[in-house]
């Protein structure tokens, strides 16, 4: 099994259906931090970073960039960390 982190970044309210398109989770806490920010903090307007993780069963897999791009979040950096 192969172990995928990327970093999405952007702003506002998370799109928490990508986790399930993507298939993919939070890595750590700070990370689950930054997914429930609510419009009522200060940090909803800024730009923030979540890094997530995919593990899948062939080399090859991407995040889907197009439809992260299309909720106003980019994938700004992909690492395949190898088999598990």
């Amino acid at each position: 099994m192969q172990t995928f982190r990327f970093t999405v970044t952007g702003r506002g309210g998370f799109p928490l259906d990508m986790l399930r398109h993507d298939a993919c989770f939070p890595c750590n806490s700070d990370d689950v931090a930054n997914i429930q920010v609510m419009p009522e903090d200060k940090a909803f307007f800024a730009t923030r970073s979540v890094v997530l993780e995919h593990r899948a069963r062939l080399r090859g897999w991407e995040p889907t960039e197009g439809r992260w791009s299309s909720f106003g979040w980019d994938v700004t950096g992909t690492i395949q960390e190898g088999a598990l």
